[in-house]
């Protein structure tokens, strides 16, 4: 009897967790020609404002944008003639949502890189900045997030908070 009811808590601990870990995938998408002539690899890299606990329970590092504490580096394909970079999802553009975090005011910064090697690419442009990382998504465009990101009030706060819910209920059809 103990045994079935240590098996239904530890059930019943995992299976909360599994349901609060919340965390986005966004689609491939390509940019505009924001790239050097010389160039002929593409990264881009994700930048949290601070560190947070994410639902899962896991520590995220943030780090100023630029420095080398980035979240996450999506490697992305170059078209050499054109200077338009195509980021993947295939499970790399993947990221924890910061709305459901211990700091729910923690943002997103995306910077493009590029280079003639990984090693050493430099900062090309700004694609993102000050996102929110909504918990009612989990597989988006990064079309749908930049429009989240624009509806949203800058201060995280409005009397009107309740205008977001016709945005997400958008968004998740």
């Amino acid at each position: 009897m103990k045994r079935i009811l240590l098996l239904l808590l530890v059930l019943l601990v995992f299976g909360q967790v599994a349901a609060r870990a919340t965390d986005i995938t966004v689609s491939s998408f390509a940019t505009g020609p924001v790239y050097q002539q010389a160039d002929t690899v593409a990264v881009l890299r994700l930048y949290y404002s601070d560190t947070f606990v994410d639902s899962n329970g896991v520590v995220i590092v943030g780090g100023a944008v630029g420095s080398s504490n980035f979240f996450r580096s999506i490697t992305c394909t170059l078209n050499t003639s054109t200077k338009i970079a195509t980021c993947p999802s295939s499970g790399t553009f993947t990221m924890p949502s910061t709305m459901d975090s211990s700091k729910p005011n923690v943002t997103l910064t995306g910077v493009l890189y590029g280079g003639k090697a990984l090693a050493t690419v430099a900062q090309r442009a700004v694609l993102f900045t000050g996102w929110k990382i909504p918990a009612t998504l989990t597989s988006t465009t990064f079309t749908q997030l930049n429009a989240y990101n624009a509806a949203r009030p800058a201060s995280g706060k409005s009397p009107h908070c309740g205008a977001m819910t016709p945005v997400l209920q958008i968004l998740s059809a």
